[in-house]
């Protein structure tokens, strides 16, 4: 098997969140208008940026990129919306990140096209002084975690597209895709190998073949399943593609009768709330090991899985 076509400027996989921002682009390059504004959410890793700046090429357009945190301030955004052209998008990367303050600053920006003065020389905000008339432009807003977004910047996203993981097909095509740009030949059963320890999720996948390429002794060589599958198990993934963390937890459930809370499973396995729910518990929830209710619990699936491996 060679390698996979890419389906939208390099992008691969979610054809119908794809094929509807196609649609969208189309009718705005028609009528010579900026697209409506997009929220794009979805677990970590599942390549929004990657859909961003193939969208800014579809549109023939920049992508201005900025990578939101708490530490994001509001003469940061301001000096951005500044320096926008025509019909450009601006892509906000983990947006529920952003404070309330640089999270209003884009109603104005939005909807009325005007942004703070920005003094060159403090970088800060001239209060009740405003640029007015920025050029349109479409903000690409990109999170994992939509509810932490103001209600008020939600309602002025018009297309919500939610990016699923992806199938075994588009994960092989992925990472034969980035095996070739990173100069490492695999066997088509090695890549299959890797992109189900992938988990649908391609910054995974390309986690695994730079760390791949890192102990590669020759790298003309061709990586075989067998090859693939050692390096994989010295990473802790077994054969079924868990993780040392994955089964410590499953261990934790079945050595406990009844539900778990999260604080006590995350403080027994040395993680935080959130890396434990966005690294542990959606993979073993997709694959219907685990429940979530008054706590955390095996299903009978996850029952059976534990006593089949031995897990304890």
């Amino acid at each position: 098997m060679g390698r996979g076509e890419a389906t939208f400027h390099g992008y691969c996989g979610q054809k119908g969140v794809v094929s509807s921002i196609r649609e969208h682009c189309n009718g705005a390059l028609s009528k010579g208008i900026p697209l409506p504004h997009i929220m794009l959410s979805g677990q970590s890793g599942m390549g929004k940026t990657q859909l961003a700046k193939a969208i800014a090429a579809e549109m023939g357009t920049t992508c201005h990129e900025v990578y939101a945190s708490p530490q994001t301030k509001r003469w940061q955004l301001a000096k951005v919306f500044a320096s926008v052209k025509q019909g450009d998008l601006v892509f906000i990367d983990e947006i529920h990140a952003l404070l309330d303050g640089p999270q209003e600053l884009l109603y104005p920006a939005i909807d009325a096209h005007r942004v703070p003065v920005v003094d060159i020389g403090t970088h800060r905000i001239k209060e009740g002084e405003w640029i007015e008339g920025i050029p349109s432009f479409t903000v690409i807003a990109a999170t994992d975690q939509p509810g932490r977004l103001k209600n008020a910047l939600q309602q002025r996203l018009v297309l919500r597209f939610t990016l699923q993981p992806y199938t075994e097909s588009e994960m092989r095509v992925i990472v034969f895709n980035r095996a070739s740009e990173m100069g490492i030949l695999l066997s088509p059963q090695a890549a299959r190998r890797i992109a189900q320890a992938s988990r649908g999720i391609p910054r995974r996948a390309r986690h695994l073949l730079q760390s791949l390429h890192t102990v590669m002794e020759d790298s003309a060589v061709t990586v075989s399943r067998a090859t693939a599958t050692r390096h994989l198990a010295s990473l802790g993934i077994d054969q079924d593609n868990l993780t040392d963390n994955d089964r410590n937890y499953l261990a934790l459930l079945a050595r406990r009768s009844g539900c778990v809370g999260l604080e006590t499973v995350a403080l027994q396995m040395g993680l935080d709330d959130v890396t434990l729910k966005r690294d542990v518990e959606t993979w073993l929830i997709h694959q219907e090991l685990i429940g979530i209710g008054q706590g955390r619990y095996l299903t009978e699936k996850g029952k059976a899985y534990v006593k089949k491996r031995g897990i304890a």
